[in-house]
């Protein structure tokens, strides 16, 4: 483990006098709670009206589909293909299934599993445009050029896949089907290997962390981990939660206000724009009198033991997480079948698999921008700020909490997401830095987000 950074020294300040504090907590607070309540209210109407609105790919079931057409060339050379393995894995693909645009989607999928042109005998009310385009490519009819793009704009692969099966084995279109199938399906395998390893590695770690923790608390000695936060006066503390409201109030509401002056802005821009108002909310403390060491000490702004020695605490702290993330994974995803819901799954990752340059504005957000900026709030302000009023345990239960449900993937996702924000809040508890957070924070969204650049 890396080294514990050293004791940080006893303040010989004069008492913290913070001007309105209680008033100025009790008002952040009520802030904080709109906020979140706003978020609940809206984001399944939001979710609704973009699964009607639909006219990109369901990445998911796209990158399921080319995985179960990757495992039937794999299982074919074989011999081991057959229709039970065909149902099976067609019936993986069903959890993904959200519209009727994706019941086609599928009917496509089966077609190119049985190498016959989709002709769906079922109606597709709202669909009969796209419909009439398979039964013209099943009849070997050619399709307008004008109708045709944004046909394949919808359904991606899919599409690819429907016009690929009116020609015969060995075309060019057929093998640059099947060649996106294989790189699907080699993604997936080297992802599931290093996750296993990763997993086990995680393991190790966490059960050799507790059988010396035990033996300290057996022997009297010192415990592996040393917590060092918990320092902040309780007037500190009411301060963070005010900056935890200005910024809670600028990512929330201000790019709501932005998009309805400015519609034809990028939605993901809006994020970036109000940069430095989240600037303001981090400087906020040093307004309301608390000093610049003490500013630096309560909010993580440090490098603790050294840079390097905390972002690699913050990685090896993301690997022991694994073996209870893949717990969470289990729980939801036997809650997901036994209600029928769907998989949570963040909108971001469309853009993610969008082809061009407009991917890279979403890439920075979710690798850069969130980490640095989510660690700063949850783990710089509501985390300490609600530990110096709670004590840390209720501290790191109340902020992830609240970091999950704003998040877009709905309440199947904030399991894994308080599993998530719980580890990044220990790591801070641990380490007194922001630094580890950030760290695990950024190589968690970039490994989900280069397994979603490789695999679509």
């Amino acid at each position: 483990m890396p080294e514990l950074p050293p004791p940080l020294p006893a303040s010989t300040e004069a008492p913290l006098i913070v001007r309105g504090s209680r008033l100025g907590t009790v008002l952040a607070c009520m802030a904080i709670l709109l906020t979140v309540v706003l978020v609940l209210w809206f984001t399944p109407r939001w979710k609704k009206e973009m699964k009607a609105a639909e006219k990109g790919p369901n990445v998911l079931l796209e990158m399921l589909g080319r995985y179960v057409a990757g495992s039937q060339v794999l299982f074919a050379q074989g011999g081991a293909w057959n229709e039970a393995t065909e149902t099976e894995l067609l019936e993986s693909c069903r959890d993904a299934i959200r519209t009727d645009a994706d019941k086609l989607r599928l009917e496509i999928l089966r077609g190119w599993l049985n190498d016959k042109s989709p002709s769906p005998s079922e109606t597709f009310p709202g669909l009969e445009g796209d419909v009439a385009i398979l039964q013209q490519l099943a009849g070997k009819q050619d399709v307008a050029a004008d109708t045709w793009k944004p046909f394949e704009k919808k359904y991606g692969w899919f599409a690819r896949a429907a016009k690929a099966l009116a020609h015969k084995k060995g075309h060019v279109l057929r093998q640059q089907v099947n060649m996106d199938a294989m790189r699907t399906l080699l993604v997936f395998g080297i992802a599931g290997m290093g996750a296993f390893a990763a997993f086990i590695a995680g393991l190790v770690i966490l059960i050799l962390l507790l059988s010396r923790w035990r033996a300290s608390k057996r022997n009297g000695t010192a415990p592996p981990l040393r917590l060092t936060l918990g320092q902040e006066v309780p007037e500190v503390g009411g301060t963070l939660i005010e900056a935890f409201a200005i910024y809670m109030i600028a990512m929330v509401i201000l790019p709501t206000l932005i998009q309805l002056a400015f519609p034809s802005m990028n939605p993901y821009l809006s994020y970036l724009s109000i940069a430095p108002i989240v600037l303001f909310a981090v400087w906020w403390p040093r307004l309301r009198g608390v000093p610049t060491p003490r500013w630096k000490q309560v909010m993580g702004l440090h490098t603790g033991a050294g840079v390097w020695r905390e972002i690699g605490a913050g990685l090896i702290a993301w690997i022991t997480c694994l073996p209870v993330l893949a717990l969470g994974l289990v729980l939801t995803t036997v809650l997901i079948r036994l209600s029928g819901a769907e998989p949570p799954a963040h909108p971001i990752v469309n853009e993610f698999a969008a082809g061009g340059t407009s991917r890279y504005l979403p890439l920075l957000l979710a690798v850069v921008w969130a980490p640095v900026t989510e660690e700063l709030a949850f783990r710089g302000m509501l985390f300490p700020g609600l530990s110096s009023r709670l004590r840390w345990i209720p501290g790191v239960v109340l902020s992830s909490f609240i970091f999950a449900v704003i998040h877009p993937q709905g309440w199947f996702g904030v399991p894994m997401l308080m599993i998530i924000a719980g580890m990044l809040a220990f790591v801070r508890q641990w380490r007194g830095s922001v630094l580890g957070g950030m760290a695990a924070h950024a190589l968690n969204n970039g490994l989900v987000t280069l397994f979603v650049l490789l695999a679509f």
